[in-house]
């Protein structure tokens, strides 16, 4: 399990550009990591978690990653 979450954090902060200097670097880890631990594309991730929820973090209405369906 740690693997796991160790590898999601380095998907997270690639997706975040902060894993590496380079920006291949970063894009290969994030897509690495989504893809196989959550199944979605990087650019889906990073489109709603930067800029849908860092600018609205834990907003019940407006960030979607708190967002009671």
């Amino acid at each position: 399990m740690q693997t796991l979450t160790v590898a999601a954090m380095l998907g997270h902060e690639g997706g975040h550009m902060a894993l590496s200097d380079s920006a291949f670097e970063n894009r290969l880890f994030a897509s690495l990591a989504f893809a196989w631990l959550a199944g979605m594309s990087a650019g889906y991730w990073m489109h709603k978690h930067n800029g849908l929820h860092h600018p609205h973090p834990n907003d019940p209405d407006l960030d979607p990653d708190v967002k009671i369906l």
